[in-house]
Formats: structure tokens, sequence, C-alpha cells
């Protein structure tokens, strides 16, 4: 009630509801007559909730994905998408730069939606191009195709500047100045031409941006005759967007490479073994498929048949190759380097790890950080600001009677140019897509600059044992039977209780008894308690199968897994795990970083807990947590640090999303993957300490950019105010320091 009285007082028409989220698996809700959701805890979890903005009365909305194509930096794409995102029937307006891609929710008609952004588009961008994605892109009979846009700055320039050389030849013949003032103003029309009709676009939008102040330096450098200074300063803007938008491109080519990990089709075997080359997104889970050396691996999956050796760099960022053979797994993006493999696929194409990565890669846009928010926000203050200085600087001095109008007139021209903040609005949203880039080629898939930002400050960080530090892959080294069940009764029971569970002693308990060949018993009416273990019904009798917290036992164990039939217990069986053989160096490693502490929070037995702590080199740890209890503890730390958690499976959603940097393991719990803000796709914490160095490095290099470029434009608006400044070293101040600005973003990559 508070939360609606809250947020009606603040927006019009917005609607809050309890959401069911992948952060708490254990919610069960249904919705009644009145749409209005119940939720059920299983455990103790607080409610999430979901703002909804709705501009057509809640009629069937859908997601929309499209490719829009020439667009020429990340301020471009912003301007696009603020003025789609203004749209009415538009929400959750995404575009991303570096993958050209546009996603939304809409409630309108497919063609009418398309029309009305297509329409938007041009508006504000020339020459971009927008089609339709899909497996394979198809663009509209209609669609028009971008222009090359240097090909008509090079025109532009060259004719300008054939029109520029003949205006000074006919001043050197003493020709009339009639005849030079020609050619002057026709260069300063060819080359300017762009400069003010994309300047007139903005301001007609009502958007005061760097065209607008440059197209009114141009069009006032004509109107006082100054047609040599209009027309240079057209001529070297336009040289200076053809530097960027190369710098760009190159920088976008190769962050876009990072994600174009997944083949579109798969060769797949027929029953009567011939091989039939279908679409990646149309094939089984269970299907084989044939992957033949130098081809990469369209799908998830098990290898049927074959020996070879796979480039996992894609995937996991390790450079050295991995031997696979019959019964080994392999993941979409992975490249076959020798021998021919069968491979029966586990997943369909929308879930494959390849898949997964394209999809973290488009949602990192959604997640921009504190600089690239400054930095909107800066542009759109900064622009009008200036304006209003360079209209103060051409009035106030001639009407106080200081100096001439004419001459106050160039000077606010001067500091019009010099003002732009091109260097800023590309520069900045660059460095966070080049940070992701190259994160990304280590294995770490960062979901958006904002967790860059808190990778670069972090000083503290939690670890999950299981899985984490740990190796997770558990083996049962003892079974005891009590009175007159046999250690196999006693296994296949509990392999019966623990064969739904994600977790992995659950997988160790289901392996061994796969393994001796048993056949296991029905269960039903099954419960998971999280944290917990299981209870069911096997016949008559009940059945529960789990740690100590499940039997409120003081007597028993932690660390071995029980199991009872009526409430008597009949059955022990200890697992064991293995440390992980980088953990150790990585923890060494982090302290290295400057991270202050390292803690290890596990739901395992103190003895186990402390051993694993001891090998790590950890600073401290805390056994025998439930998921809310791990949640609490960060939350603690978070007091005083800024905290990363690194976890697996689905008990640590609730802590990986309560982290200020939930990172995990992989790919293997979907909830986790979903509540962390990056993922470990090698399934090791070895990528951790280069991912935060790469998030220092990228922030480092975007607040070099941001006082290197605020600095020179100070220093050149000042002497722009003295006089001192010539149009020239005003342009210079504008395109020379945005070009080295997005070299310097982008060098990172490298």
């Amino acid at each position: 009630t508070l939360l609606k009285r809250t947020i009606d007082s603040v927006e019009d028409g917005t609607i809050l509801s309890p959401q069911l989220s992948a952060h708490h698996p254990h919610k069960h809700a249904h919705t009644n007559e009145h749409n209005h959701t119940h939720v059920h805890d299983d455990c103790d979890y607080a409610h999430d909730y979901s703002v909804h903005y709705h501009n057509h009365h809640n009629s069937g909305e859908w997601n929309c994905k499209y490719t829009i194509d020439g667009l020429d930096c990340p301020n471009c794409a912003m301007k696009v998408e603020k003025a789609i995102a203004e749209l009415e029937g538009v929400e959750n307006v995404v575009l991303n730069f570096p993958t050209k891609t546009l996603t939304l929710k809409s409630d309108m008609e497919s063609d009418e939606l398309f029309t009305l952004l297509k329409r938007t588009i041009d508006s504000v961008e020339d020459g971009v191009s927008l089609t339709r994605f899909e497996s394979e892109k198809i663009s509209c009979e209609n669609e028009k195709k971008p222009f090359n846009k240097n090909m008509v700055n090079w025109v532009c320039i060259s004719v300008s500047l054939l029109l520029l050389v003949a205006g000074f030849i006919v001043s050197i013949c003493d020709a009339p100045d009639l005849a030079k003032n020609i050619l002057m103003a026709e260069a300063a029309a060819v080359a300017g031409i762009q400069i003010v009709w994309s300047g007139i676009k903005s301001a007609l939008h009502k958007r005061l941006d760097e065209r607008v102040l440059m197209a009114v330096a141009v069009v006032a450098a004509v109107c006082i005759g100054e047609f040599f200074e209009a027309a240079m300063v057209s001529v070297l803007s336009l040289i200076g967007d053809m530097l960027e938008n190369h710098a760009v491109e190159i920088s976008r080519r190769d962050i876009a490479k990072l994600s174009d990990i997944r083949p579109d089709t798969a060769a797949v075997v027929c029953k009567n073994g011939n091989i039939e080359v279908e679409n990646a997104d149309e094939v089984d889970v269970g299907t084989t498929i044939l992957i033949r050396p130098h081809e990469r691996i369209p799908l998830d999956g098990v290898v049927e048949k074959g020996v070879s050796a796979l480039d996992t760099s894609a995937i996991t960022g390790e450079s050295v190759p991995r031997d696979i053979s019959a019964g080994g797994e392999v993941m979409s993006g992975m490249m076959n380097l020798d021998g021919e493999l069968y491979v029966r696929t586990t997943r369909l194409c929308e879930d494959s790890a390849a898949a997964r990565i394209l999809r973290l890669v488009e949602e990192s846009a959604t997640h921009k950080g504190k600089s690239e928010k400054f930095i909107s926000r800066f542009a759109a203050v900064y622009t009008p600001i200036v304006m209003i200085c360079a209209i103060l600087l051409m009035v106030l001095p001639p009407v106080l009677g200081v100096g001439q109008f004419l001459d106050w007139f160039n000077r606010a021209l001067v500091f019009l140019v010099a003002s732009c903040p091109c260097a800023l609005v590309i520069s900045v949203p660059l460095g966070f897509y080049a940070g992701i880039g190259a994160a990304s080629k280590k294995g770490v898939l960062i979901k958006g600059g904002k967790f860059i930002e808190v990778l670069a400050k972090a000083d503290a960080a939690a670890f999950d044992k299981t899985g984490t530090l740990t190796s997770g892959k558990l083996s049962v080294s003892s079974i005891k039977a009590r009175g007159k069940h046999t250690e196999n009764e006693v296994l296949a029971l509990a392999a019966a209780a623990e064969k739904l569970s994600a977790h992995p002693v659950a997988k160790a308990v289901v392996g061994e008894a796969q393994k001796r060949g048993l056949e296991l018993p029905v269960l039903v009416e099954y419960r998971e308690k999280a944290g917990c273990g299981v209870e069911a019904k096997n016949r008559n009798s009940n059945i529960r199968c789990g740690g100590r917290r499940l039997f409120d036992d003081e007597c028993l164990e932690d660390g071995i897994v029980y199991l009872a039939a009526d409430g008597e217990i009949i059955g022990e069986i200890q697992t064991s795990d293995t440390l992980r053989s980088d953990s150790a160096a990585v923890v060494k490693k982090l302290k290295k970083t400057g991270l202050k502490k390292l803690v290890m929070l596990t739901g395992d037995s103190e003895e186990e807990a402390g051993k694993i702590a001891k090998q790590c080199g950890l600073d401290e740890y805390h056994a025998g947590l439930l998921p809310q209890d791990k949640a609490e503890w960060v939350k603690n730390l978070h007091k005083d640090y800024t905290v990363l958690f690194v976890g697996d499976g689905i008990n640590d959603a609730p802590v990986l999303a309560g982290a200020d940097c939930g990172i995990a393991m992989g790919f293997g719990s979907e909830a986790a993957i979903e509540a962390a803000d990056a993922v470990l796709s090698s399934g090791g914490i070895s990528g951790l300490p280069e991912a935060i160095d790469i998030s220092r490095r990228i922030m480092a290099i975007i607040r070099t950019n941001i006082v290197f470029a605020l600095s020179v434009k100070a220093v050149i608006l000042i002497l722009a105010v003295l006089g001192v400044a010539p149009m020239w070293l005003a342009v210079l101040a504008d395109t020379g320091v945005s070009v080295l600005s997005v070299l310097n973003s982008v060098r990172i990559l490298r």
C-alpha cells in the first residue's frame, strides 16, 4: 500500500504487482478472477515487485527485435533510442550499438510498429536501415539501404577544397572580390550543407546538441561574410567525423566478433545415415549432429562417437585446446579442431551456451553505468548552457562598450565550435562496450557498464564453496545401512528421493546409483526444502532424505546425507569434494589486486568448510548457512565494503542478487545466471582477477578521457573569450580530442 501510494504521487497510470522471479524459486502463485496475484512462500524471502507502464490498457504486449544499421556512434544510438522510447505504445526500448540490435515491447501490429519505428529513426538519423531480426535477416521490400556516408563526405570535402583552391588562385590574380567570395561561399555550402541540415533537424525536434552548435557556427560565419572560415570549419568537421566513424567502426567490429560465435546451421544425421543441413534453431533435443574439423559446434550436446580437440576460447576464454572423446560434453560456439565428432544434442538452440552469451551481450546495453548516465545528462544540460554563454559573449561586451560587435561575434563562433561535447558522448559509452568485450575474451561476461564500475571499486569478495572454490563433482565415499536394509537399498531409495534436485550432493548420490545399475523405486508427493533436503512417499512409508536440518536433531552430524523411513533413520551417505586446482592461486591474485576481505559462505559442515578455507588462504569462513543466511552475511559485509559474491546453483540466486556484483559460475543454473551481474563462462574462477583488472583499467581510461576532454576544451574556451584562439584550433579541440578519446577507449580490446 505504501509503495503504491508513493508511486501514484510521482507517476500516473502505473500498475504495481508482485512478480515471481528466478530469484525466489520456491514461491508458488495463483491469480484470481480479479487479476490479483497471491504468493505463498515456502522460505523466508522478501516479496519481489515489478512496475509496469501501460500506454494501451494492458492489451497483449509482445517482444520485438530488429537489426539497425548505419549508426555512426554510441551518441547517435542514444538519440535514436530516446526518440523511440518516447513513442506511445512502446516500452522497454534497448538499442545495443555494438551488436546493432533494437529490442522493445509493444502492443501494436507488426507492420504498423515497423512503419512507426522507421519514420521515427529517419527523423533523427539519415541513412539508417531497419530490418526485422530473424535467424536469417530479411529486409522489407521497400527498405531503404543506408548510403555510404564516408563516400558522400569524401566527395563534399574534395569539391570544397577544390573550390577553396580556386578562390585562392582568383584572389592572387587580382580578380574582383565578388568572384573570390562566390567560390568561397560555394565551398562553404558544399561542405556545410550536411552539418546545417543535421542541426536544423535536431532543432526541429527540440534537441539542442552538438549538431546545433556546429550548424549555428557555420551559418553565422556565412552571414557575416566569413566564407573561408565557414568552409574550413565544415571541411575539418567532416574529416573529424570520418576519423571518428572509422575508429568507432573498427572497435565495433572487434566487439561484435565476440558474439559472432553461433553457427546458424547444423549437419543432422538422419536415420538412414544421410546428412542433411538444417537451421540450428529447428533441431530438437536428442538429435545426432555431425561436427567436421574446423567447424563451430552449433548446439550443446554429448559426444556419441569420435575423438578430437576443441578450441574453447570463444566460450571459456581458455587458449589451450581441450581433448574430447565419447561421453564428453560440448557447448555451442566451441571450435572442432581435428577429427569428426557425432554429437547428441542436449539443449535447444535458444538455450545453448552461445545463445546465452549473445543474450548477455545484448543485455549489457540495458545496465548503464553512472559515468554513462552522467555523460548523457551532462550533454543534455551542457549544450543549452554553451548556447547561452555564446550569446552573452556576443552581445554583452559590445553593449557595455568593450570592443566591436564583429570581433565578439567571431569569438562566440570559435567558442561554439570548441565547446562541442562529441569527445565525451562518443568515447565514454564506447569505453564501456570495449571493457565488456575485453572481459568476454577472458571468459567473463559482464552484463553492463554499471557492473564494470562495481568490479573496479570492489574491495571484498564472498564465495560459495561447492562448485565454486571446489570442483563441485562430489562422489559417494561411504554408505552405512541400519537395521535390515542393505547399502544398495539405502542408495536406491536416496537416489529416488534426490533425482529431481540440482544440488551437487544429490547429483553424486544419483550418479553412484546409476554407476551400480540400481533400479530406483517410484516416489510420490515429492517436495524439496531449500538447504535442507527432500520429503516424499514410497508406497505407505514417509521418506525423508537430507542433511541434519531436515531432521532437527542435534545428535546428527553436518555434511552427511541421512535417509529416514517413517521417522526412523535407515542409512547414512557420506560424500567428498576436492579443491579446484586454481582456487588457491586465484585467492592469492585477488589479494594482490587490493581486495581487503575474502570470505567463504557455505551450507556445508564446519569441519569441511574450515579445511577448504585453509587450503585456499581465505580470511574467514562461515559454515552451516541457508540461502537467506548467506544473503544476510553479504548484507553485513556491504556496510563496510563493496562486495562481490561468486556462486553457482539455484540456492545462490538470492545472495547473487543482493551483492553489489553477483558473479555466476558457468552456465549451470538458469536462476543463478538470471540473478547474477556477471558470468564466469569457463566454469572456474580464474578469470575473476583479470575481470577486476580490466574493469579498473577501463574506468581509468574513461576518467582520463573525461579529464582530458574537459581540460582541453576549458583552455580553448578561455582562449576563445580572450580572442586568441583561431577557428582551426577550435575544430581541433572538438574533432581532434574526440578522435584521441575514441582511440584511447578502444585500446583495451588490444
